[in-house]
């Protein structure tokens, strides 16, 4: 469909050359809208020349390969360029990168393509974009790093529509990240945000659909996260680790309760987190948050502890001193949905638990706390409970209302 011929392609590192080439379409690749057409180059040597490559790298050894990328965003003086492309299905997919910084596609042949942002800047968004009915587009890695030492903030980092094997990272945070599946439960995959603009306090929102065994660290304050589910698959026990969160949300869906199974780690003691919702269980999970909580509401809470300013279950008061952490309300909704975990806070508004199931149980559990304004289980109520002592053990003695 097209020819140049005689052209010198000397391509040293980091040099590009470009050739232009009339490109003359056959009548029957007739345009049809929302279809697209790909071009592929070949470099044919001359007569007389007899190696078809002159890579110096070539065979040198088992990881020295050429690597083919796709381009978008601002590059070579070209502003805001986008990606569209088809998925494996035919469904276009568009991936536009506003605000600055450019961005680049590995494709693979063997596994998800994966994507390197470069140079964004606060005001930058990343959003993917896939044809209504398309299935989640899958990558690999998604990371977001420097360029030339420079802090790369983003505001937007939009990957909803995707599906993601690997690991995100984000070297110098974004205040808004959308997610879509990440995990694949066949290995552990991270999810890391550092500080915005490497020396900023401003805090991110994060939205995601269902994780599987993944990590999220991060050193940016969160405002609010939610989730349709994050599952334990693989038993490594992930977690979550961030200065503060002020609300969480896990949704569950159609076709999944909406459970929530990482170690939870809120570290900064000033910021209170407001609201705590799991649809489904609190699963095999240790909360520990070193500030006031606010509402917190369980579908279930099994194999699990919440800590509210100490870290460990209490013998005297001496424990909760410096850590005189409270919970306004806490509520486990689901029948027989609170068994063998621990709720831990110097002072407890209102407190309400379903039947408790000793379960699995082989040593002791339930609440602890210097005060209790209102508590039930079932049709057993109490209030103001205040003096030293144990109340309400259940079943065969394993669960326990212990006041310190």
């Amino acid at each position: 469909v097209g020819t140049a011929n005689a052209q010198t392609l000397s391509l040293k590192s980091s040099f590009t050359k470009t050739v232009g080439v009339k490109v003359t379409l056959p009548s029957e690749l007739a345009a049809t809208n929302g279809e697209a057409i790909l071009l592929i180059a070949e470099a044919v040597p001359s007569a007389g020349q007899t190696l078809g490559e002159l890579f110096t790298d070539d065979n040198a050894s088992a990881d020295a390969a050429n690597t083919i990328y796709n381009v978008f965003g601002n590059f070579n003086g070209r502003k805001e360029v986008p990606l569209i492309f088809h998925d494996a299905a035919g469904k276009l997919v568009k991936i536009t990168l506003t605000g600055g910084g450019f961005g680049k596609l590995f494709p693979s042949a063997t596994t998800a393509a994966s994507i390197v942002v470069n140079d964004t800047t606060a005001k930058s968004a990343f959003i993917l974009a896939s044809e209504k009915g398309a299935a989640p587009y899958p990558f690999k890695d998604v990371i977001v790093q420097r360029f030339n030492g420079v802090p790369t903030p983003l505001a937007l980092l939009d990957l909803h529509a995707t599906s993601i094997v690997g690991d995100v990272f984000v070297q110098d945070g974004v205040k808004k990240l959308l997610l879509g599946k990440v995990g694949d439960g066949l290995a552990t995959h991270s999810i890391k945000i550092d500080v915005f603009a490497g020396v900023g306090d401003a805090a991110t929102n994060i939205s995601a659909g269902i994780l599987k065994d993944v990590d999220l660290i991060t050193n940016m304050p969160i405002t609010t996260f939610t989730a349709q589910a994050w599952l334990d698959v693989n038993s490594t026990h992930e977690v979550f680790t961030a200065p503060s969160l002020v609300s969480l949300n896990i949704t569950g869906g159609s076709n999944d309760i909406g459970d929530f199974s990482p170690e939870v780690t809120l570290r900064d003691a000033t910021v209170k987190l407001k609201s705590f919702t799991v649809r489904g269980a609190l699963l095999n999970s240790t909360v520990f948050t070193a500030g006031d909580v606010g509402t917190v509401k369980l579908g279930a809470m099994l194999g699990s502890a919440f800590f509210t300013g100490i870290g460990f279950l209490p013998t005297s008061l001496a424990d909760f001193a410096g850590a005189r952490r409270t919970i306004a309300s806490f509520s486990v909704s689901g029948v027989n949905g609170f068994g063998d975990s621990n709720i831990v806070a110097a002072q407890i508004g209102k407190l309400t638990l379903p039947s408790v199931a000793d379960g699995p149980a082989i040593e002791s559990f339930g609440i602890y706390a210097d005060r209790i304004a209102s508590y039930q289980r079932g049709l057993f109520k109490r209030t103001k409970l205040d003096p030293a002592g144990t109340f309400d053990t259940t079943g065969n003695g394993f669960f326990a209302v212990t006041v310190i």
